[in-house]
């Protein structure tokens, strides 16, 4: 006979297995975030300098102004787990933060008895619904302070711990202000559960004061000084609590009043349906279940829940901290609907799939790609080669960049190199406010600048007339201004055709029209020599054979691009096409199979190599070839030509007459229309003979 709580166990152990890989496969993707380069910057310093840093260092236009550094010890940590296993170890431990906060929200459901069904697909509706917030910044480590103290006060409340389990709130307390001011949310979350740990009590005495009220909270109450106690012990004193008081409304920085909320981006705007469809998924189904499933609502969720989900309402950054707080109450909801309703347990199933088949595609099948699992940088966010070319042409004089970009720079070119301002606003916030005015880059004697594309049209500041597009990369763009002093590198490096902004075969036609087919190719090189961008190889390589590059040459560059690329079909079919032109089948043969092999065939590869075949005499080969040709593109002609005159060498001259007449019919190339249109009358004559 089976053993039910051997069973219960075991699948207990099956959900802890399913959650801690979910949450650590979908927590792992290349870093994109900007925050953590200048939290890295800070950290670096610190640890060398052995100092705490309470002002600005990095930039020209704000050194030595008061920053209030309330993640020190974030930044310390990032630089430390940096030194040993750099951007993998950072990813690494963003992933572990993660896997802990979905275990101990695991626990909590599966404590309370839910439908395994319910708690994994509850746990994944987290998991995918903050993923946006999965960054590796201080944040994060609120998440996972605000959880584990959830975590404690649940077990305390619920009986399965007693009153001793909250005297690790003040050592969280102490911990967290120094990671970051998230803090402020623990003694938030501790009074909700004071308050509706008394609402419950006042509900079944019916009075709003009894011995029994006290003696239900006194615990929490301690638990809350203690908490607050140990959030004190910081460089800041009460500043971590004291900052949050002017946020909603106007900053007065030097004298010029700047909207903090708005400055502070997008993070701070209420969640829009088509950027947060999860979300809004969950709260109808939380809704719809409230109508039909109230009873089973508990008061400490609900209160704790609420709260959340109108900061997540007023601000989209909220929503990853109301994901875990909505589990429990999500989660009663739920069960009531699983387990009394027939098609419950179907439709949970079903959304169940489809959470999981989301995951898989965010993963491994997104166009954009910015969630698979990888580790490393993501260089569509991050300016990393255009920082290598700033350093290796050690460009002079003050540098402009956008905000996104500045934690980035700081953290590479700190102390050699001081840029104009990143994306912490209470320093910075007076810039927003100037840049439109005229005289703006004169101000702050700006001699060069590097600009996120995505986030900064530049010819806002950077006109054509003053400044030379000089470098760009998949991010960023670099301007040097037109001056006398810059003229020998704005004569090396400045940027005609082969601009961002410009379809690459437009470009290359347009410098073909004008003559300038050597510049085009010189900032070509220029590019890859900095840039992996497969797209402008190939173009360069077709460049190169135009304009008579040298055979060794060639095999040079094409080498280096399998070096590169070595995954790419597109790099052995610039080969192949190269080689066969040059008529060295052999060679274009081999590297034709590496296309296929890696695969890129199609309708051109099959084509070259069915006249490879024939001009070997392998007529077999050759005519299976073509075949292959049409099947990936049925209206292509040349295959047509192909097959006529391999059945015409074989002797089957009905076949050859019949392929040659179609491509007669498809071809509009006149002069070999003639040819196979001559060779049929040449057939049909033999025919009748």
């Amino acid at each position: 006979m089976t053993n039910p709580g051997a069973e219960s166990r075991k699948h207990d152990k099956l959900i802890f297995l399913f959650v801690s890989f979910a949450a650590f496969f979908i927590a792992v993707f290349p870093i994109a975030n900007y925050d953590l380069f200048w939290h890295l910057a800070f950290g670096k310093v610190q640890f060398l300098e052995k100092a705490y840093l309470s002002t600005e260092i990095f930039s020209h236009t704000r050194n030595g102004q008061p920053w209030f550094n309330h993640t020190w010890l974030t930044g310390l940590t990032f630089y430390i787990v940096y030194s040993f296993t750099g951007y993998k170890g950072l990813i690494l431990m963003k992933a572990l933060l993660i896997f802990g906060i979905a275990l101990m929200m695991t626990k909590v459901l599966n404590d309370r008895g839910h439908h395994k069904g319910v708690i994994i697909t509850l746990i994944l509706l987290m998991l995918l619904s903050s993923l946006f917030r999965y960054l590796e910044r201080p944040h994060l480590i609120t998440y996972f302070f605000l959880t584990l103290t959830y975590f404690i006060l649940e077990r305390y409340v619920r009986g399965i711990k007693g009153p001793k389990i909250l005297f690790l709130l003040p050592f969280i307390g102490l911990l967290w202000v120094n990671f970051h001011s998230g803090v402020v949310f623990g003694p938030f979350l501790v009074s909700l559960f004071i308050l509706a740990e008394a609402l419950r009590q006042i509900l079944v005495e019916r009075t709003l004061f009894s011995i029994e009220i006290l003696r239900r909270v006194k615990w929490l109450l301690l638990g809350l000084f203690g908490l607050l106690a140990g959030s004190l012990v910081n460089p800041n004193g009460i500043k971590p609590y004291s900052q949050w008081l002017g946020m909603g409304g106007k900053l007065d920085l030097q004298g010029v009043s700047v909207n903090y909320m708005a400055a502070m981006g997008t993070e701070f705007l209420p969640p829009a349906f088509q950027e947060f469809p999860l979300f809004w998924f969950s709260l109808t189904a939380i809704f719809l279940l409230v109508i039909f499933y109230y009873k089973r609502i508990d008061i400490v969720d609900m209160a704790v829940a609420l709260p959340f989900l109108i900061l997540a309402l007023r601000y989209n950054r909220a929503i990853g901290m109301f994901n875990i707080f909505m589990l429990p109450f999500f989660a009663s909801l739920l069960e009531g609907f699983v387990r009394t309703s027939k098609v419950g347990k179907k439709i949970a199933g079903f959304f169940l799939i489809l959470l999981l088949g989301l995951t898989l595609h965010l993963k491994f099948f997104e166009d954009m790609g910015k969630y698979r699992f990888a580790f490393g940088l993501n260089e569509d966010y991050t300016p990393v080669d255009s920082a290598k070319f700033i350093s290796n042409n050690d460009l002079p004089g003050n540098m402009f960049n956008t905000e996104a970009l500045g934690g980035y720079l700081e953290w590479i070119f700190y102390p050699g190199r001081m840029v104009f301002y990143d994306n912490r606003t209470t320093i910075f916030g007076q810039l927003y406010e100037e840049m439109h005015k005229p005289g703006f880059m004169e101000k702050y004697n700006v001699n060069y600048g590097i600009v996120m594309r995505s986030q900064f049209p530049p010819e806002i500041l950077f006109p054509e007339k003053n400044w030379a597009l000089i470098f760009w990369d998949q991010c960023c763009s670099i301007y040097l201004k037109r001056v006398p002093q810059n003229a020998e590198l704005i004569e090396r490096y400045s940027i005609r055709y082969f601009r961002p902004t410009l379809n690459l075969k437009a470009a290359v036609r347009r410098a073909k029209r004008e003559g300038a087919s050597k510049k085009i190719i010189k900032e070509m090189e220029t590019h890859l020599h900095y840039v992996d961008n497969l797209n402008a190889f190939v173009a360069l390589a077709e460049l190169y054979e135009e304009t008579g590059k040298s055979e060794k040459e060639k095999t040079a560059f094409f080498m280096e691009g399998l070096k590169r690329w070595p995954d790419s079909p597109a790099v052995p079919l610039v080969l192949a096409n190269s080689f066969y032109r040059a008529g060295k089948n052999k060679v274009a043969k081999k590297y034709y199979n590496e296309v296929i092999k890696k695969g890129g065939g199609d309708a051109y590869v099959y084509l070259n190599l069915g006249y490879i075949a024939y001009d070997e005499g392998f007529l077999k080969e050759a005519e299976a070839n073509f075949m292959r040709s049409l099947r990936y593109d049925s209206d292509f002609d040349s295959p047509y030509y192909g097959l006529g005159i391999v059945y015409e060498k074989s002797g089957k001259l009905k076949k050859a007459v019949k392929y040659l007449q179609e491509y007669v019919k498809r071809s509009h190339d006149m002069r070999w229309k003639t040819i196979a249109g001559n060779k049929l009358k040449e057939l049909k004559k033999n025919e009748k003979n």
